[in-house]
């Protein structure tokens, strides 16, 4: 009876209060507090060091790249490119990758592009280029306002030759590596800093690019970014040659009639422009070679295809739209109709601008 009352009694008692009431229980509820406290002393330590990193990022080493003529951000999750595109015969339109930098201070950046070849172009022309080369490196400078106007041109040459010279080849077939590449860039900034970035570009069975910016680590197997830089081309040698073809203007179709040597190269009609390149340091590699010709009064409707014989390589030129053609142990320019179009235009324009004063050109 005793006991069913203890029991009866015991049975309205709050389990709190047994626990309130054991010394030992008190000892134990307090080690929840100190877990609690390492816990949230270990956030403030994860967020000071987030927002630390944030702050280093933009204090002038953040850097990102974006497509040129859409000006889309090429993000670390990757971007269809829609600037250019592939055909299962070879043929390109637009540019599949071209792109510019943004950042601040950035002293120079060490290009290296690991299969195909890159054309670096400022349009400043303040800088020397290096035509279409792999590896070379561009001084920046702290104007951060110049560098949307320093872009790079990927040009998938290798890819291009193996869809053309075999008719069996399809985009589908191609082996996985030819389909894919990478620019590493080599950032140093003017406080002495460092940073490594790269792009990744895939080529997609319809013939689209999908491309991935994000940071990078150099291993002992890439080999392709310890090949030596190309050598710069000068603005004085590029300048020169285009002037010499503003001033004579040689190329013009009614003086020369239908014996103009002409070619086609991925789609663009490219016409003699009756001068020799000035470059003289090349990277031996042919960009294509004219294989089919036509007649000397036609005009080429068919990618390397010429009218003035076959057998012929070519390069492309340290401008857009010009080619450089072997022909006779020279490098002959050639030049699209619009790329001459500008020229002439360009030559009427500066004979109409008056003379300057002695004023102005103090």
């Amino acid at each position: 009876m005793k006991e069913e009352r203890i029991l009866h009694v015991l049975g309205k008692v709050d389990e709190k209060d047994i626990r309130e009431a054991d010394p030992e229980e008190k000892i134990r509820r307090k080690k929840p507090a100190w877990k609690r406290w390492t816990a949230m002393a270990a956030c403030v330590c994860i967020v000071a060091a987030v927002c630390f990193s944030l702050f280093s990022s933009r204090s002038g080493m953040a850097v990102s790249a974006c497509a040129c003529g859409t000006d889309e951000e090429i993000t670390a999750a990757g971007v269809v490119m829609n600037t250019g595109t592939i055909s299962d015969t070879g043929e390109m339109t637009g540019h599949p990758l071209m792109f510019y930098l943004i950042g601040k201070d950035i002293e120079t950046v060490r290009f290296s592009c690991k299969n195909q070849q890159i054309n670096f172009m400022d349009w400043t022309e303040k800088r020397d280029e290096y035509g279409s080369a792999q590896n070379f490196t561009v001084a920046y400078g702290g104007d951060a306002g110049e560098y949307y106007y320093l872009t790079i041109d990927w040009v998938p040459d290798t890819l291009i030759r193996e869809l053309t010279d075999d008719p069996d080849s399809k985009i589908a077939t191609l082996p996985e590596e030819m389909r894919q590449d990478i620019i590493v860039m080599e950032i140093t900034f003017e406080s002495g800093k460092t940073a490594t970035k790269a792009i990744t570009i895939s080529l997609l069975d319809d013939g689209t690019f999908y491309a991935a910016f994000d940071d990078y680590e150099i291993s002992e197997s890439d080999d392709f970014i310890k090949r030596p830089d190309s050598a710069a081309i000068s603005r004085d040698a590029l300048y020169s040659q285009e002037n010499s073809l503003i001033e004579d203007n040689s190329v013009k179709e009614e003086e020369q009639g239908d014996s103009i040597r002409m070619v086609m190269v991925n789609g663009e009609l490219y016409l003699d422009t009756g001068h020799e390149s000035a470059v003289t340091i090349r990277c031996g590699m042919l960009d294509g070679q004219i294989t089919s010709t036509v007649s000397g009064t036609e005009r080429p409707t068919e990618n390397d295809q010429s009218n003035f014989g076959s057998g012929y390589g070519y390069q492309y030129g340290s401008r857009e739209g010009m080619i450089e053609i072997n022909m006779d142990d020279k490098w002959l320019v050639f030049a699209t109709e619009k790329v001459l179009a500008g020229s002439q235009l360009m030559a009427e324009s500066a004979e109409e601008l008056p003379p300057e004063s002695e004023e102005e050109r103090k």
